[in-house]
This record gives structure tokens, C-alpha cells and sequence, in this order.
């Protein structure tokens, strides 16, 4: 069942943000032939349906407690690399933006699948003469891994170099775009995700028997 619901969600969220850009600009706009616009059209219309995406489940009452332990995840992660002490009190000081989230990961691989597939479309295009979206749909699919991986290790160089203008500048967007997914959380939460790194690092994770009654009771109702 688990593997059934993983491959379902996969083949429902490629349908939506990499099928539907390519059919809907192939549809509504002449610019089929023209690598750049439409890989920049497309590119547009996959960011305008995760923000609409994410604006709508974040009104969600238990999408909105998830989004508050994701900042109290983001939190207890800063406390550890500026080397606090894994305490509520430390986490409670930092920021809920973090600039190697997952959700920046997201923006940053639309944003590279424009620049790879505008270069691919027009390799195609130069040794076919013209493509459809058929070929798109060929060509682009498989290579959403490849995407991902140089995607990965973007947001990876440029979170080392946040503190640098041009750093600070690349980020932004992954930033501005947590303002959706992270939520401030409150203290019990903090104790979860500061219990959840420490079993990650391997650490003793008691924080107090009242601790534990509660992470096993998030757990239970999550």
C-alpha cells in the first residue's frame, strides 16, 4: 500500500506540473518552435500551480499544524549548526527560514528545468526541424531526475554562500516562498523536533517523561 500511494502521488504531481505546463502551452500559445518562450511559459504556468497549490492546502487546519512543526524542524536545525545547545530556548531564538528547505528545493528545480529543457528543445529542434509535444513529452520526462539532481546540488553551493550578496540574492525566492510552508511554532512542538534530531544525531533524546508522552501522542495523531 505504501508503495502503491508513493507511485500514484509521483505520477499525480508529474501530471500536474510537468505534463499540464507542456499541454497547456503547446494549446494556448504559438510558440511551440521557440525553445526559450516556451520553456519560459511553461516555466511560469508549473510556478503559478505550486503557489496555488500550496496557498490552498495551507488553509487546511492540519496542514497548518504540519507548517508549524516544519518551522520548528527549521529551528531546531539552525540551533545545531550554530552549535547551541539542542534546547527550546536556543531553537525558539532562530529563524523559521532555512535556505537548503525542501520547499526551496522545489523553486529552484522549476527555475533549472527552464534552463535544461530550453537547451534540450533546441538541440531538438536544430536536428529535427520542429518538435511537438508529444517530443517534449518524450524527452522532458526522464530527464526530471537529472533536473533534481543538478537542482540538489545548487541549493546546496548557494545555501553555503547565504551570507554573501549574490548568495543572499539566489535564496530569496526559496525564502520568500516559506512564508507559505513554515509557521512559528509553539514550545511542544519545538520539544518534537528537537527529540527528532537528537535520535537523528544519535544523542539521548529524553527531554522529560512529559516530552515523551507528547511526541507519542503526535505521533499517534499523525
Amino acid at each position: 500500500m505504501l508503495a502503491l500511494t508513493v507511485t500514484v502521488s509521483l505520477l499525480i504531481g508529474v501530471a500536474i506540473f510537468f505534463v499540464t505546463p507542456l499541454v497547456v502551452t503547446t494549446t494556448l500559445f504559438g510558440v511551440e518552435q521557440q525553445p526559450v518562450w516556451f520553456n519560459l511559459i511553461a516555466g511560469g504556468i508549473r510556478i503559478a500551480l505550486l503557489l496555488a497549490y500550496l496557498s490552498a492546502i495551507s488553509m487546511i487546519k492540519d496542514i497548518k499544524r504540519l507548517f508549524e512543526y516544519h518551522g520548528a524542524e527549521h529551528k531546531a536545525v539552525f540551533a545545531f549548526e550554530l552549535g547551541e545547545e539542542l534546547e527550546i530556548s536556543a531553537a525558539a531564538r532562530q529563524s523559521r527560514f532555512h535556505p537548503r528547505c525542501g520547499t526551496s528545493f522545489l523553486l529552484i528545480v522549476m527555475f533549472v528545468a527552464i534552463i535544461l529543457f530550453s537547451i534540450l528543445d533546441a538541440i531538438l529542434i536544430r536536428w529535427l526541424g520542429e518538435i511537438d509535444v508529444v517530443t517534449r513529452l518524450v524527452t522532458h520526462l526522464p530527464l526530471i531526475p537529472v533536473v533534481g539532481g543538478v537542482s540538489y546540488e545548487f541549493i546546496k553551493a548557494s545555501a553555503k554562500r547565504s551570507n554573501t550578496a549574490i548568495g543572499r540574492f539566489v535564496v530569496a525566492p526559496g525564502l520568500w516562498l516559506q512564508k507559505i510552508t513554515t509557521r512559528e511554532p509553539d514550545e511542544k512542538q519545538l520539544e518534537v523536533a528537537l527529540v527528532a534530531l537528537r535520535c537523528a544525531l544519535g544523542e539521548d533524546y529524553t527531554m522529560g517523561l512529559q516530552t515523551e508522552v507528547h511526541v507519542a501522542e503526535e505521533i499517534s495523531l499523525n
